[in-house]
């Protein structure tokens, strides 16, 4: 009997074809190196807008993949067009309850936005989470979460920052440790974590 095909995530094979001919601002089509990890973490729930899959001779000798949550952008704007119109109210010196009804509904919108930012990072928070529980790996090699103050998060490993203070060989070993890494996050999401997680 012919071994049955592996089942795939819900939406797994539309996020292939969606990002098919994906590239980055510069044309650049996505590293097929990471192009994995970019597909699992849209489907997981985030949208990615830029990644590599990690090169010794440019950028970084390390594997990532920047992402969002998705739909953060309305609330971005709302925040912002909060903030324009309580300096507008207090250059034109309004009076002192309209003052303070904007400035409720400026940190109001703040908190809303801080919230809508982090949705996305703490999917793949949870994710990670999993992933480690019985996944063994040393320090250096573990992907983690840096997050910005405007929403964005990166998915990378810890020592991608002290990669250029090593020699080229230390580099290429630990480019190949840290990308596999990588693969190993995306072969978890796709063959467990979102097949458990689509029926949650």
């Amino acid at each position: 009997m012919p071994d049955q095909p592996a089942a795939l995530p819900i939406g797994w094979l539309e996020m292939v074809h969606n990002l098919a001919d994906a590239t980055d601002p510069t044309g650049t089509p996505i590293d097929p190196g990471i192009m994995e990890m970019v597909i699992a973490l849209n489907v997981l729930g985030v949208e990615t807008n830029a990644s590599c899959e990690g090169h010794l001779d440019r950028g970084y000798a390390a594997p990532w993949v920047d992402f969002h949550a998705v739909g953060t952008e309305t609330i971005r704007k709302q925040a912002r067009e909060a903030t324009r119109r309580l300096q507008e109210a207090e250059e034109q010196q309004a009076a002192p309850e309209v003052i303070n009804r904007l400035n409720e509904e400026m940190f109001r919108l703040a908190r809303e936005e801080n919230i809508a930012y982090y949705r996305g990072s703490r999917l793949v928070h949870q994710a990670l989470m999993a992933f480690y529980e019985h996944h063994h790996v040393p320090y250096d090699q573990q992907l983690y979460l840096h997050n910005d103050s405007f929403g964005y998060s990166r998915l990378q490993p810890h020592g991608i920052d002290y990669q250029p203070q090593y020699t080229p060989e230390i580099q290429a070993r630990n480019l190949k440790l840290y990308q596999a890494e990588m693969l190993s996050f995306a072969h978890f999401l796709k063959h467990n974590y979102l097949l458990r997680t689509r029926h949650d």
